[in-house]
């Protein structure tokens, strides 16, 4: 067995889109998804599934929310050696509180060519920073993140792929789960 998380965009907005949680624990562990657990309502799921890799898994994934809900889900999902170098690659300090509230990232799903990201790079940024790693647009918002100029939205316009924005707050919480999960394995 292998642990792996899903990060889910545009559910539970308003009345748009309606997920409950409970519900999808129950729908993945009828599919042989194991040790299933969530954070919050925004689709962030952490299970352990006999899955080899994430091609299988993400099919399996897509499969669940095919079969139970009538409308696309996207969804980023990793195992947990790429999960754990998304959280040790932030080059962003985090030394105090109000770093770590304004600091989030934005999960691709693939790696955007050099053109693109440096097509977001010429953005003008207002004070706010992104740097990018792999799979991940790290940002450190100036102000608010709904201020920000590196929204979801734009990151996807503009690097051309599907993507889906954490707080680093929520990355901390997601991290606590695979590592509760990760000792319970041991």
């Amino acid at each position: 067995m292998r642990i792996y998380i899903v990060l889910m965009r545009g559910i539970n907005l308003g009345n748009h889109h309606k997920v409950k949680m409970a519900d999808l624990r129950s729908f993945l562990e009828s599919e042989r998804f194991q040790n299933v657990s969530t954070y919050i309502h925004s689709g962030n799921i952490v299970f352990t599934h006999e899955g080899e890799s994430l091609e299988v898994v993400s099919a399996c994934v897509r499969r669940v929310l095919d079969r139970h809900y009538d409308f696309e889900i996207p969804f980023q999902l990793f195992d947990l050696s790429s999960w754990c170098e998304m959280v040790a690659f932030n080059p962003f300090p985090l030394h105090s509180e109000e770093l770590v509230k304004r600091s989030h990232v934005t999960l691709l799903s693939s790696i955007p060519d050099m053109k693109s990201v440096s097509q977001l790079s010429e953005i003008d940024s207002k004070g706010d920073q992104i740097r990018w790693v792999q799979r991940a647009i790290y940002l450190q918002c100036e102000g608010a993140y709904h201020q920000t100029k590196f929204g979801n939205n734009r990151i996807e316009k503009v690097l051309e792929r599907e993507a889906t924005t954490r707080t680093w707050r929520t990355i901390v919480k997601i991290s606590d789960l695979v590592d509760r999960l990760v000792v319970a394995l041991s």
